[in-house]
């Protein structure tokens, strides 16, 4: 059963209450008691010696019975007593009340007078408020009687009563008087805890502006104040967490690297969504599973595992097609043992690509410089040998040579071009210029390589192009990659379209064949650097045209669109604003 702190307080106040009332109840009957017994003592003895005063006077009995009989029972009658008179042998003279002390012990308290010659006072065997006493009547130096006066203590023992009483009611009023103070002093002092209890309870749900006021200036009121200061602390110092918090919580949701947090039980406590992002999960499956549960992958559950124990691990899992650098670093506990692991996910399959593409790059590279490199130092070493004194020799070795110098060369400039983009150094001189001009420069520059190759040249342009904004050169160097890249896929006798046509708000530029045209397979692997496609009537050229116009084209704010069927040719092409 639950009692409340008004309840406790109230019944404490009561037991109190009785406690003092019964401790002083006692007290005062007791006191009370002791003080009607001492006067009815007094007043007896009064009494017996009155009448022991005024009975010698008639002695001897045998002489004025009558009187003395009669002045016993007014005596008996008038004080309301029990009288007896005996004489020296013990019999029984004259006796009134008999009926009222029958056990009194007379003649034994009458023997001790008579020899004692004085007065004597007792209470009655069992009877507290029973008093006898006695007054020997001595005349000529020999006692003749002996005046035995009762008393039954009705008296005294109505005075009790009613002061048992008095205090009875007095008791049940302070009783009821205690209650009611008790309810009231509870009330008050349940209330400032009530207050204090809602308090705590508005700070436990995040309210820390409640203030408590308190109703006197007692404890619970510097309780109160207390309190308030306290809400005040906490308030500020939980504002400080919370910013804290958001910010910790603003940068895991915002950081790039995938962060995962587990206990000790690989539970997962906490995942960003770059995290669940790179493991292709979402984040409402991850958080609250084990890692077994969530991602069941050993290779991401076994770092974590080694960081359990204390040691840090820094290593790359392949997750798909993703290569992640993993970093599992333990939490340690107060007791320096760790309880859970941080671990740290970055995506580097983009670095994992450049190193590559690097790597290919100066394979690719070294390769294609070494093939026209090894050329001339052949032609070189034919013509330090003799060849040099056939002048028809000399002469197609030094043609083939210079073929080979100039291949050497576009080789060199395409490499710095690429050396240029990649470094963000290539400067565009952007400028508003006309479309129709672009078009026609480039028919005019590939004109004599075309006819020489029995390959149709020809321009189509709409009429009144507007300018677009670009910068002239290198868009004229993109197209005539195109063309290279037309020419290598063209057969004799086959046709090469540059045209410009009208867009919405932009130009559209390219170049079309009626060549081999391209693969599906090989469609994605068109733009790689030195990559050339298997079937290629040219197979000269370091495959670095096409990569270099997707970059220049790029760095125009566009980008290529190819349309190739194979058999059927190819058309290259993007857009450039108007200007």
């Amino acid at each position: 059963m639950r009692f409340s702190l008004r309840l406790w307080q109230t019944l404490l106040f009561i037991t109190v209450i009785v406690v003092a009332m019964l401790t002083l109840s006692y007290s005062l009957i007791s006191s009370t008691r002791t003080g009607v017994v001492r006067a009815d003592k007094a007043q007896l003895a009064k009494e017996v010696r009155n009448i022991a005063m005024q009975i010698g006077r008639l002695m001897p009995y045998a002489d004025h019975r009558d009187q003395v009989d009669a002045r016993l029972a007014q005596f008996a009658r008038v004080f309301n007593i029990d009288v007896w008179l005996v004489d020296r042998t013990g019999k029984k003279l004259f006796a009134r009340g008999d009926a009222t002390l029958p056990d009194a012990p007379v003649a034994e308290i009458a023997g001790e007078a008579a020899a004692k010659r004085r007065y004597v006072v007792r209470e009655a065997p069992g009877e507290t408020e029973h008093m006898i006493a006695a007054q020997a009547l001595a005349r000529d130096g020999s006692v003749d009687a002996v005046v035995v006066v009762g008393d039954t203590g009705a008296d005294a023992q109505a005075i009790l009563d009613e002061a048992g009483r008095q205090i009875t009611v007095a008791f049940w009023i302070a009783l009821v008087v205690s209650g009611v103070l008790g309810w009231v002093f509870s009330e008050i002092i349940a209330l400032q805890v009530r207050r204090l209890s809602d308090g705590a309870l508005a700070i436990a749900q995040g309210n820390f502006d409640m203030r408590l006021k308190g109703m006197f200036p007692d404890e619970v009121g510097e309780l109160a104040t207390s309190f308030n200061v306290m809400a005040e602390r906490l308030g500020t110092a939980f504002e400080a967490l919370s910013e804290q918090q958001r910010e910790i919580a603003t940068v895991v949701e915002t950081m790039a690297e995938g962060l995962i947090a587990v206990d000790y039980k690989l539970r997962i406590r906490l995942v960003n969504p770059a995290a669940a992002e790179l493991l292709a999960k979402p984040v409402e499956g991850l958080e609250g599973k084990t890692m077994q549960e969530a991602i069941g992958t050993q290779g991401l559950i076994q770092p974590v595992e080694t960081a359990l124990g204390g040691r840090q691990v820094s290593e790359t899992y392949e997750h798909g097609d993703r290569a992640l650098l993993l970093h599992a670093s333990p939490i340690r506990g107060g007791s320096g043992r760790p309880v859970g692991v941080v671990l740290i996910l970055r995506d580097v399959t983009q670095q994992k690509r450049m190193e590559q593409a690097q790597r290919d790059f100066i394979s690719h590279a070294s390769h294609e410089l070494r093939t026209p490199i090894s050329s001339l130092r052949g032609f070189i070493e034919l013509l330090e040998g003799g060849a040099k004194e056939d002048s028809g020799v000399r002469d197609r070795f030094l043609t083939t040579m210079d073929v080979e110098v100039d291949r050497l060369q576009r080789l060199i400039e395409d490499l710095f071009t690429l050396a240029q983009l990649d470094s963000g150094r290539l400067e565009l001189q952007i400028a508003a210029t006309s479309a129709t001009e672009i078009v026609e420069e480039v028919v005019r520059l590939v004109e004599p390589i075309a006819t020489s190759a029995d390959v149709q040249i020809e321009g189509d342009i709409d009429a009144d192009l507007p300018d677009v904004m670009c910068d002239r050169d290198r868009i004229i160097q993109v197209l005539l990659g195109f063309f290279d890249n037309a020419l290598k896929h063209s057969k004799a006798g086959g046709r090469v379209t540059v045209f410009a046509k009208r867009g919405e708000g932009a130009v559209r530029l390219g170049v079309s064949d009626t060549g081999s045209g391209i693969k599906p397979e090989e469609m994605p692997r068109i733009f790689q650097r030195f990559y050339r496609v298997t079937d290629a009537v040219d197979k000269k050229g370091a495959g670095l045209g096409l990569s270099i116009a997707k970059e220049m084209v790029e760095a125009h704010g566009s980008s290529i669109g190819v349309e190739s069927e194979p058999g059927a040719g190819a058309t290259f092409y993007f857009e450039l604003k108007v200007a």
